[in-house]
């Protein structure tokens, strides 16, 4: 598979989590992703820096620009957008291959698990300081567990129905 009939895959199956993904396809689309939401990034933070090139604070001495507003304009301009656009067919992708490396397509979801105990602890850290703390920790040890896992299972090979992949059948 190539590059481009990737991204247009990616597209054409914007919420389509049935069928398989092999993984050129799925790792051409990661990598779509990734460049297209550093250009958008790159983007925010130069036309920032251009902007607004007056406020020059102690980072923005050495950098020449004022790095706090660059950064919260990076976070909450078109990067931000292009994240929520293309979380979707993010998942599904992922959820296609791993269908086709036979792993149970719904463990995709576990990239989100680490966001949701984040959200918890970042709540209960303003009611209960000492849980928060322990929140924590169980936030960076589901982000470190998924982080290694997720990409072991979405690099596996594919594996055909006689192989014993039983989401092919």
């Amino acid at each position: 598979m190539n590059f481009g009939r990737a991204i247009t895959l990616g597209f054409r199956k914007y919420a389509n989590f049935g069928g398989i993904s092999s993984r050129s396809e799925y790792w051409h689309w990661v990598l779509f992703v990734v460049v297209a939401g550093l250009i958008f990034n790159a983007t925010a933070i130069a036309l920032a820096a251009v902007l607004d090139p007056k406020s020059i604070g102690y980072w923005g001495s050495q950098l020449g620009i004022n790095l706090p507003i660059v950064i919260s304009g990076a976070f909450s301009g078109w990067g931000a957008w292009w994240s929520l656009a293309i979380a979707l067919p993010t998942l599904a992708a992922g959820a296609r291959r791993l269908r086709d490396a036979g792993i149970e397509p719904k463990r995709i979801w576990l990239v989100l698990f680490p966001f949701g105990v984040f959200v918890l602890a970042t709540v209960l850290t303003f009611l209960l300081f000492p849980l928060a703390i322990i929140l924590a920790f169980a936030t960076l040890a589901t982000f470190l567990v998924v982080a290694i896992l997720l990409p072991i299972w979405l690099c596996k090979p594919s594996l055909s129905a006689e192989q014993g992949n039983r989401f092919l059948q």
